[in-house]
């Protein structure tokens, strides 16, 4: 029981699974529960009960339009409602027909700085999506794209890609200070808005994932590359893209 819910979340749970939580599982696999204390999907903002979800959204592999299945409770762990269809998982604008907007990561002015025996050039994150037409305005601050469905590339002046090394942070530290270079190739950083840690890209030498691989990219985070000082990295180039169908995801910048 989440016994900092203010409804019987344990109750909510056996009901959700007997009414239809079971079988949605059996159907959909590596799929996850979350619970929400209210039922605003509805329109209501009604928060006397909770929400019990099946989702698949954010999970490795699992892109685009999913299956969800929804179940409204009382705060007795009673079932009110229930709600079986999709979502969208990334940029999908519109679920019928589908229409996928395309992400856009645009990145600040880098700024270079060395530390130890590496440079680092950090760069602060903006997420967009430009308009598709109309209907389809431009959004400023897109969500919904998640680390697995990106990968990061670096190239030099000559075009030639630079391979990666293994980060020297692959799990939570405190400040950058502690992720050390490494001489064999670059690895990059991915720090909150306010500089904690949150993810790394480079698992392995010449490897191209994320350490943790559904960690949300989003606007304001910042992307930090350790470079080995031996490097010139005058000319060269970062780019994103993406490694999942239906979800396309493009940005550069110059070091």
């Amino acid at each position: 029981m989440l016994t900092s819910f203010p409804v019987d979340s344990s109750v909510a749970a056996k009901t959700a699974w007997a009414a239809g939580g079971s079988e949605w599982t059996s159907n959909n696999p590596g799929g996850y529960v979350t619970y929400y204390y209210g039922f605003a999907y509805w329109g209501s903002g009604n928060l006397i009960g909770n929400t019990v979800k099946y989702s698949r959204c954010g999970i490795v592999g699992f892109a685009a339009v999913q299956p969800v299945q929804m179940f409204i409770t009382n705060p007795g762990g009673s079932l009110i409602q229930n709600f079986n269809g999709t979502q969208g998982c990334g940029n999908v604008y519109r679920l019928d027909p589908t229409i996928y907007a395309p992400y856009v990561v645009d990145f600040s002015i880098p700024k270079s700085s060395g530390a130890d025996a590496s440079t680092w050039v950090n760069m602060t994150l903006g997420l967009t999506s430009p308009p598709l037409d109309n209907t389809f305005p431009a959004t400023y601050d897109a969500g919904g794209l998640v680390t697995w469905m990106v990968a990061l590339n670096l190239t030099n002046a000559g075009s030639s890609a630079l391979g990666t090394g293994a980060p020297g942070c692959s799990q939570w530290v405190s400040n950058l200070s502690s992720c050390s270079g490494n001489a064999t190739g670059w690895f990059a950083v991915l720090t909150s808005a306010s500089g904690e840690w949150l993810d790394s890209f480079g698992t392995t030498l010449h490897g191209s994932a994320w350490v943790i691989p559904n960690a949300a990219f989003v606007s304001q985070q910042h992307i930090t590359i350790v470079i080995p000082s031996s490097w010139n990295v005058t000319g060269d180039s970062l780019s994103i893209s993406s490694t999942t169908q239906n979800v396309t995801a493009s940005g550069s910048a110059n070091l």
